[in-house]
């Protein structure tokens, strides 16, 4: 075969086919000439026993494809995508759930709005502006309906997004949000449209200033309601994808492992005593109020310990890491045999 100094389709082809057959591991190099004959062999009859250099990326590359992205893919056309989006919304009515973000924006359902940093800054630069604002924004029919076209935009995104990476999961996030900025907070219809309805409908909010500054007002406005809008909609679809938690309503766990689980409750404790992975000093001071008072509660002495219940074997004999462990309250150490029975 004729050497060449760029990989073709067939080669790249011919070698990922190798690497897959040879189930080759993940913490296995590259080897050099002559380190592995099957590879040698494979590179000449494909003419790149010259170039080994490219036949090691295409490994780098095969390795990450397969084993990063492997329990990740996504197989599916693109009906079938859009099938799977607008099951997530089934009995969602979009003037209804844009309302119902506008109100937890508002905190009407949270006293604070710590998951919106955006949001916590514009409070702070406008106080309660910024609420009449968006109640505004929640009475206006014509701007409820463009925000649902936004929540239309986002399936269509994904539908055209997603099915065409198959393997890059994480590449097809960055093109998502990268288009769906470029459509709603960029130059396009929707952020205009928000601009020329706010201008006619709500110029009485900043009476005082000029044009173009109440422009810029309205783009972080926008902006803001566009970003916690598809934090909801991604939560919700998140949360659709879920598979159901059984949670046992009483432990059965074997009491070799009850005797293990009052170990790691009085590792625990022993740790909540110490500030133990606290490494901060700032830390150690928000912490050690909560970390103080949940010891003094769940931390018993030994008597009192065996008397409810809670194995202590594993506490004698340990020497000094041992001696260093304290004894849990019935109330922790079932809580915790609890955690034990849901994980297993």
């Amino acid at each position: 075969m004729v050497q060449i100094a760029r990989i073709n389709s067939s080669q790249k082809e011919a070698l990922r086919d190798f690497f897959a057959q040879q189930k080759w591991p993940r913490n296995k190099t590259f080897p050099r000439e002559n380190g592995d004959q099957d590879l040698d062999k494979k590179l000449k009859e494909i003419g790149l026993d010259k170039h080994r250099e490219k036949a090691s990326r295409q490994l780098a590359q095969w390795k990450k494809e397969y084993y990063d992205y492997g329990s990740v893919t996504f197989d599916v056309n693109k009906s079938t995508a859009r099938e799977i989006a607008r099951s997530h919304m089934v009995g969602v009515v979009p003037h209804e759930f844009v309302k119902e973000t506008l109100r937890h924006m508002l905190g009407i359902h949270e006293d604070k709005c710590t998951h919106y940093k955006n949001l916590k800054y514009y409070l702070l630069l406008r106080g309660d502006e910024v609420k009449h604002l968006l109640e505004f924004v929640m009475e206006t029919t014509v701007l409820l309906e463009l925000f649902s076209q936004i929540l239309k935009l986002y399936e269509n995104l994904l539908v055209k997004v997603f099915p065409s990476k198959l393997v890059a999961v994480n590449d097809a996030t960055l093109d998502f949000n990268h288009e769906r900025q470029e459509k709603t907070t960029g130059t396009d219809a929707f952020c205009t449209a928000f601009l020329t309805i706010m201008e006619l409908l709500a110029k009485d909010f900043f009476p005082s200033v000029s044009f173009e500054e109440r422009k810029v007002e309205w783009i972080k406005l926008f902006a803001m309601i566009e970003s916690c809008l598809y934090d909801c909609w991604a939560i919700r679809n998140f949360k659709a994808r879920l598979e159901p938690i059984e949670i046992p309503e009483s432990s059965n766990n074997h009491p070799s492992s009850n005797m293990v689980i009052a170990y790691v409750c009085g590792w625990i404790l022993s740790c909540l005593k110490t500030h133990k992975g606290m490494k901060r000093s700032a830390d150690r001071r928000r912490m050690q109020p909560v970390a103080s008072d949940f010891f003094k509660q769940h931390s018993v002495c030994k008597d009192e310990a065996a008397k409810s219940g809670v194995p202590t074997g594993y506490f004698n004999g340990k020497g000094k890491q041992g001696n260093l462990l304290h004894y849990p309250s019935l109330g922790f150490f079932k809580f915790l045999c609890l955690v034990e029975s849901a994980y297993m």
